[in-house]
């Protein structure tokens, strides 16, 4: 969970954001910010009176929302970071001041709506008050695929609160099946801020606890970090054996030189720009059936990857080696409930996109190769155990140390980037759902970019759909259309090399070698019958002489 219960169980209510959570509070810089948004688009048509009034929606919020901790809850720092940052009801809060109605301008177009999801996923969030806040846009009127009227509500979470998977669950807490209502609102516990002396009283014993927590989970992991950090270390320090050990079974998939520094690896300024792509999960779906084995993700993971090589070549900025990108795994246990303050439990896997090689199907196999290796590194109860431990860290060394990557990794990033992009998957219901009547036609995101990473791409589905966005910042994308487009294009050349169409070709290919194998292997056993029969009339004739 995002705020960690060890306080609760030693007799102290109060809740704190620890490991990854604390995290992304101090790796923010300037241009770096750990914000993610949640896009969601409908046709209110399907409302009765066919409109929904702004004032209902926010009556709407106000009862689902607010009972929930992580909406009503601000950041309360410990001086001098001694301790991890308090996570306690704000008593300024009002549902008023986190929900904004705005209207897109005339014509009301597609590119208009992609222009003002950027700006608000680029504007920094107020760490002063609970770390979300909602944008009800109006006028989506000359939309293609969408009905004239149709509204959208873009939701922003901090990352220290929320993940993907938490978002999610957040989403379907607001939403419901048709002819399904809603359960009730949960009721919300309050939780007063900590005064300075209860904050001085319990980072000592915070921070006791947590090096005895840390000793223990380092002593559990220990066994299995020999096959995770030495193969890592190898490469980056070839005095210990790098060139063995960037050939360690545990980690095929890791890259033996540095990921390639790309476009999408230089330095970042404060825009951004978002796009997305529609396709449907059927057709997804029915390529993974080309490689045994392979997964949806897995075919993704090709279609992302030729997308960013397609469109590095139209600007003249590609590169001779595989592109990167790093795909967080959920190993959450728990269940998001109403009480949950969500939070995150997530790994990361690294994937060789394997865009060097030119056949689709050979790179789907070696994609799917590579996962099913790195999924079983991630699945080893010492990565768990590290993400365990990083709970654990005293928040002052959390802090130091998470400033200090994050300035080293973007000073490096335009050399040593650790992906080209992070490809994130968030799967969604399969079934039509409905916001106070309106039908939701589109679930979508944008998630935090950071040079050192590259770019960002959600990837979502829902009611038959998979629907694949990109945010960068506007100077690495400086033709986001493009980049549109070349999603478009490498799914075409998809469907011809991984298809229904490809399948029959294989099947018919195969079965064309089959019976050619058939005949020469029968056209062989002729040929020695013959020759048998020759060599028994030549022995009779010998004999009868």
């Amino acid at each position: 969970m995002t705020a960690k219960d060890s306080n609760h169980a030693r007799g102290f209510p109060m809740r704190q954001l620890v490991g990854q959570d604390a995290a992304f509070l101090h790796v923010e810089t300037a241009t770096v910010k750990t914000h993610f948004t949640l896009l969601t688009i409908y046709d209110q048509s399907t409302v009765p009176g066919g409109r929904l009034r702004y004032r209902d929606i926010l009556g709407y919020f106000e009862q689902r929302l607010t009972p929930l901790p992580v909406f009503r809850r601000r950041i309360v720092e410990v001086p001098f970071q001694l301790d991890a940052p308090y996570f306690v009801d704000d008593p300024n809060y009002h549902i008023e001041s986190h929900v904004r109605h705005i209207a897109l301008p005339k014509p009301g177009d597609w590119r208009q709506f992609c222009i003002l999801v950027a700006q608000i996923q680029a504007t920094p969030m107020d760490l002063s008050k609970p770390l979300w806040d909602m944008h009800v846009v109006e006028g989506l009127d000359n939309v293609e695929g969408l009905p004239p009227n149709s509204f959208a509500i873009l939701t922003r979470l901090h990352h220290s609160i929320a993940d993907g998977t938490t978002a999610r669950g957040i989403m379907m807490a607001l939403h419901h099946p048709e002819g399904q209502k809603l359960p009730k609102p949960p009721v919300g516990v309050r939780e007063p801020e900590p005064t300075i002396p209860e904050m001085a009283i319990r980072a000592v014993v915070n921070n006791a606890y947590r090096i005895w927590e840390l000793e223990k989970h380092l002593i559990k992991a220990l066994p299995g970090l020999g096959g995770i950090v030495l193969p890592a270390a190898g490469k980056l320090l070839p005095g210990l054996g790098g060139a063995e050990a960037s050939e360690s079974p545990t980690e095929p998939d890791k890259p033996r030189w540095p990921v390639p520094a790309t476009i999408f690896n230089q330095e970042a300024d404060y825009r951004r720009v978002f796009q997305l792509r529609v396709f449907a999960l059927e057709e997804i779906a029915g390529m993974r059936r080309a490689v045994e084995g392979s997964t949806v993700n897995d075919v993704v993971l090709v279609l992302v990857g030729e997308a960013l090589r397609r469109y590095m070549a139209r600007m003249k900025k590609s590169v001779r080696s595989d592109l990167y990108a790093i795909c967080p795994i959920n190993i959450r246990r728990d269940k998001l409930t109403n009480q949950s303050l969500a939070g995150n439990d997530v790994s990361l896997m690294t994937a060789n996109l394997r865009t060097t090689e030119p056949d689709l199907l050979e790179r789907l196999r070696k994609v799917t190769e590579g996962t099913r290796a790195s999924k079983k590194v991630q699945e080893a109860s010492s990565v768990k155990e590290l993400v365990a431990m990083s709970k654990q860290a005293p928040n002052l060394l959390l802090a130091l140390a998470s400033r200090i990557a994050v300035q080293a990794a973007l000073r490096a990033s335009s050399t040593r980037p650790l992906s080209n992009a992070i490809i994130t998957n968030v799967p969604g219901p399969q079934e039509p759902l409905y916001f106070m009547g309106a039908r939701l036609v589109l679930f979508s995101g944008g998630t935090p970019v950071t040079p050192v990473t590259g770019l960002t791409i959600p990837v979502t589905s829902y009611d038959g759909r998979l629907i694949i966005s990109f945010t960068g910042a506007a100077s690495w994308v400086k033709d986001p259309q493009g980049l549109a487009e070349c999603l478009d294009e490498s799914f075409e050349a998809m469907k011809l090399a991984l298809g229904p169409p490809a399948a029959a070709r294989r099947k018919a290919k195969a079965k064309s070698k089959s019976k050619a194998k058939a005949k020469a292997k029968s056209g062989t056993r002729a040929r020695t019958k013959t020759a048998s029969r020759r060599s028994t009339r030549g022995q009779g004739h010998r004999a009868a002489r």
